[in-house]
C-alpha cells in the first residue's frame, strides 16, 4: 500500500486538547476493521506545529513536516509536535 500525506489545519490553540483529540484519533484508526486490508495495519503518523504570531503559513508547514518525519525515523503511527529547541 502507499503512503498518502495530507494537510489540516485546525484552529486548537492548547496543547493538551490538541494531544488528547490525536490521541483519541490514534485509537480509533488503530481499532478501524478493513475487510480489503486483509493482514495489513492502517496507522497514521501525524506532525503538529502550533502557530505563534506572526508565523507564516510556510513556516508552519515545515515545522509540522519536522514533526511529521520524526514521528515516521521513531516508528510510525504517532505524533510528534515540533519544538523551536528540536530544529
Amino acid at each position: 500500500l502507499s503512503n498518502l500525506e495530507h494537510t489540516l489545519e485546525l484552529h486548537i490553540q492548547d496543547e493538551n486538547i490538541a494531544e488528547s483529540r490525536i490521541q483519541s484519533l490514534l485509537q480509533k484508526v488503530n481499532e478501524l476493521k478493513i475487510e480489503e486490508l486483509k493482514d495489513f495495519k492502517l496507522s497514521i503518523s501525524i506532525g503538529i506545529a502550533f502557530a505563534p504570531n506572526g508565523t507564516t503559513f510556510m513556516e508552519l508547514y515545515h515545522h509540522a513536516d519536522q514533526a511529521l518525519y520524526q514521528t515516521k525515523r521513531t516508528g510510525k503511527n504517532n505524533y510528534k509536535i515540533y519544538k523551536n529547541d528540536e530544529n
